[in-house]
């Protein structure tokens, strides 16, 4: 739910009857004691009413308002009414804001700073106002007026909190900081960045350690991805020239986030690593060179990086971009099950000898792999159009975009098929066909029948909406497609941050109708 926090709150009551004034005072004490909960309630509704997403922060240095109340008037009526008054004045203010200001765009306003300078600011949400306030403190600018509304007002303590709510998100924010306000790094001394970059560590270690207890109970505790250190990822021109324009003493922090952005299937090798070892690396040359080079590990270490056949077709065509463009309200997948495989890969222990680039073609070619499958019944032009409305599954279940060109012309490295076979043989027994799949794909007729392209079939055909972030993947499909036997299994609970692939994914059964 909304909520909304005022800072000070002063009120007089006017009347020329002074007795009249006298008995309406306590009364408009006890509503300001109810306010809060009437206020929560009235934004949460106006804002639904105006199409506002309810993480949005607004800002207003003074609210003054007139209320008409009679010495008869019930005290939960008054804070009521008193509290519409309030939400009313707010939501005026961000629509005057949106009319005198053709750029704002609610949203994404706060990315610059406040929108409509002292008289309204407007973020996305807590996050982009704080990145608001670290981006004017880092340039030297004076503090803005509605900085003491953000929580924390010191760099330490917000990236703390970035770190504690979604490390994933907080790394790729903080680099993205690190470019547009290049002096990020003065706002924090050797020490703190210090305890935030074993902060991190302590985050990479949880979500790996979190994978393996919640793995299929069939699963071998093993480790999810190799030990040995690969090179780092060649990183884009502006972010290898901030991190090597900082301090020695303070690139931690800023090495490490970058590893999990730009090369986030190494970030399990970072977690299982000693702290002392991987923070204690040598110092990376200039960007000209080799970006966040070299790698984090000791002088004495050797091991060569195993990597798969070359398979020029399938490498990533853009493995530096984080993610594909944001789509608020989702888009319809007809595959949606293929991310159901995520954690169970993880933990089958099939990719302990990949990471890096070698890990992400993997990955590429087992969800083609799979696509190719389940598509195979359809004809030419059926099986191009579903395998391109499902691009966006396979670019989040690999991590990294697949390459340019139509998906059923593609050739998964034969190694994948024999990983998938290994991986379903792992599945859960009796999963269902989703309500409506194969009516979708197959003209209600199972092509497959008893076969373990059947139970392929059945386990990723699962119609739904996927949203994603640079940061996170959401997918909701509807009620009924919740299956007894994946959930007796563990294999539609949420996988959370994998950081292999860079995202918090999560799964909903929200009671939608099919796309």
């Amino acid at each position: 739910m909304a909520a909304l926090t005022i800072r000070k709150l002063s009120s007089r009551v006017v009347n020329p009857d002074a007795e009249t004034a006298l008995a309406v005072a306590p009364l408009v004490d006890k509503a300001a004691r109810r306010l809060s909960n009437a206020l929560d309630v009235a934004l949460s509704r106006a804002l639904t009413a105006a199409g506002v997403d309810e993480t949005v922060v607004i800002g207003l240095p003074k609210v003054k308002l007139r209320l008409r109340i009679g010495a008869d008037i019930d005290v939960d009526d008054l804070a009521r009414g008193w509290a519409e008054a309030i939400v009313e004045a707010v939501m005026r203010a961000l629509r005057d804001a949106e009319a005198t200001t053709p750029s704002l765009e609610l949203g994404t306003a706060g990315a610059g700073g406040a929108s409509g300078s002292d008289e309204i600011a407007v973020f996305t949400d807590p996050w982009t106002a704080q990145i608001a306030w670290l981006r004017a403190a880092a340039t030297g600018e004076p503090e803005p007026w509605w900085h003491d509304a953000l929580g924390p007002t010191n760099a330490a303590a917000i990236l703390s909190e970035w770190i504690d709510r979604a490390p994933a998100r907080a790394a790729a924010l903080l680099l993205d900081l690190l470019v547009a306000a290049p002096d990020l790094p003065r706002l924090l001394s050797p020490s703190q960045e210090g305890r935030l970059a074993a902060q991190l560590l302590a985050r990479l270690r949880g979500a790996v350690r979190d994978t393996l207890k919640a793995g299929s109970p069939t699963a071998a505790p093993q480790a999810p991805l190799a030990q040995e250190s690969p090179d780092p990822p060649d990183l884009p021109g502006p972010v290898a020239a901030a991190i090597h324009g900082i301090a020695i003493d303070q690139r931690n922090l800023y090495r490490l986030a970058a590893w999990m952005t730009y090369g986030a299937a190494w970030t399990p090798i970072l977690a299982r690593g000693d702290a002392d070892r991987i923070l204690s690396a040598a110092e990376p040359p200039p960007p000209a060179t080799s970006g966040l080079a070299p790698p984090l590990r000791t002088s004495s270490e050797t091991s060569a990086e195993p990597r798969l056949a070359a398979l020029p077709t399938l490498e990533p065509s853009a493995t530096a971009e984080r993610a594909p463009p944001q789509t608020a309200a989702g888009v319809p997948v007809t595959a949606g099950g293929l991310l159901l495989l995520l954690r169970p890969l993880g933990v089958s222990g099939l990719l302990d000898d990949l990471h890096g680039d070698a890990l992400r073609q993997a990955l590429l070619s087992l969800g083609l792999a799979a696509l190719h499958r389940i598509t195979a019944p359809l004809s030419p032009a059926a099986r191009r159009v579903t395998l391109e409305r499902d691009r966006p599954v396979l670019t989040i279940f690999a991590g990294a975009q697949p390459p340019d060109g139509p998906l059923d012309e593609l050739s998964p490295d034969p190694q994948a098929h024999a990983r998938l076979d290994r991986l379903m043989a792992r599945a859960p027994e009796g999963v269902a066909w989703a309500p409506g799949a194969t009516r979708r794909l197959y003209g209600d007729v199972d092509p497959f029948g008893d076969t373990p392209e059947g139970a392929l079939a059945r386990l990723a055909l699962r119609p739904g909406r996927l949203s994603w972030t640079s940061w996170s993947a959401d997918i909701a499909w509807p009620l009924a497609t919740a299956d007894i036997a994946l959930r007796r299994a563990g294999w539609d609970i949420d996988p959370g941050w994998l950081p292999w692939i860079g995202r918090t994914v999560r799964f909903h059964y929200d009671g939608v109708e099919s796309p």
